[in-house]
């Protein structure tokens, strides 16, 4: 029993790092179908927004996300798409998007790119070389 409550915290601490990156990027791929189905519904453009300096990100002005601070993220974006220090990829009523990829890295390298194509303003998900 003693050997039981030794081993379960050691366990979680291992297991956290990977639900909490499992987690980030399925929070992220849902912001981003949000902000699509947003302008959709709207017939508005709807931005999804990200802040690298406070590592925040959400739809609209609502940044209601928060990065974890073990993940790395790195954000190709439209020039014209960066405001104040604010990252932002734009849907359109019409399906399109401004479009952009977010790459999302663990601390061993492994990692995530979440691809906006601008015409269809779909998400794909593809792995990244470490």
């Amino acid at each position: 029993m003693g050997v039981l409550l030794v081993a379960a915290p050691l366990a979680f601490m291992q297991v956290r790092p990977t639900l909490q990156y499992h987690s980030t990027v399925r929070e992220l791929t849902t912001a981003l179908a949000a902000a699509r189905h947003q302008a959709s519904m709207t017939g508005q453009a709807v931005p999804f927004v990200i802040d690298l300096k406070e590592r925040r990100y959400g739809v609209g002005e609502k940044l209601d996300h928060k990065l974890p601070d073990e993940l790395r993220i790195d954000v190709i974006i439209a020039n014209s798409e960066v405001r104040d220090g604010l990252g932002m990829i734009r849907y359109y009523p019409s399906g399109g998007a401004t479009g952009g990829s977010l790459d999302l890295r663990r601390p061993s390298g492994e990692g995530v790119r979440l691809r906006v194509d601008w015409l269809l303003g779909r998400t794909t998900q593809e792995e990244l070389p470490k």
